[in-house]
């Protein structure tokens, strides 16, 4: 049998011995760790890369959906505002046929005559117009126009803001809208 002093010597080197293994597992946790630290930053990374290619894409699928659909919505106003000008025998007003053949969802003209407002007022009214704005500022619509334009406020939910300013709508074109 050993003795107790031996013992004890054995049973420290073999402490010390564990020791170090733990120290050495230790050290391998840490280098482990960060492994894993710099493998979730690469891994963050590419997400964040794959989220932004993402959104781009996404982006880019609306806008083409955005062309499509102006090009459908105002396609069909601009061939019912041309037909309605004919049928009027009035020449279309340049500033509205540019804003509906590019899509605009804003509406200018200075110049619109009373003939011009029937045709614009029967493109407001369809079901598939997206016109939001409407600036006719100092043109010369008088009352029947004012009227008839504000027949058509009531059918079209799009259409936020209408600016008549300097049209000479009188009272009664003011309280049609009113």
């Amino acid at each position: 049998m050993a003795r107790p002093a031996e013992k004890m010597a054995q049973l420290e080197a073999a402490l010390e011995k564990k020791d170090q293994e733990v120290k050495v597992l230790q050290l391998t946790c840490r280098r482990l760790e960060d492994e894993i630290q710099q493998l979730r930053g690469k891994v963050d990374e590419g997400f964040e890369s794959s989220d932004a290619k993402l959104e781009t894409a996404k982006r880019s699928l609306e806008d083409r959906m955005n062309v499509i659909e102006g090009a459908s919505w105002s396609g069909r106003l601009t061939s019912k505002f041309l037909t309605a000008c004919e049928r009027l025998k009035s020449t279309p007003d340049v500033g509205i046929l540019f804003a509906l053949t590019t899509g605009s969802k804003t509406i200018s003209s200075d110049t619109i005559n009373e003939l011009q407002c029937v045709a614009l007022s029967e493109i407001l009214r369809t079901q598939d117009c997206r016109i939001e704005v409407v600036e006719l500022a100092h043109s010369d619509l008088g009352v029947r126009s004012t009227v008839m334009l504000s027949q058509t406020l009531a059918m079209n939910a799009n259409l936020r803001t209408i600016n008549l300013a300097s049209c000479n709508i009188g009272a009664a074109g003011a309280l049609a809208l009113w």
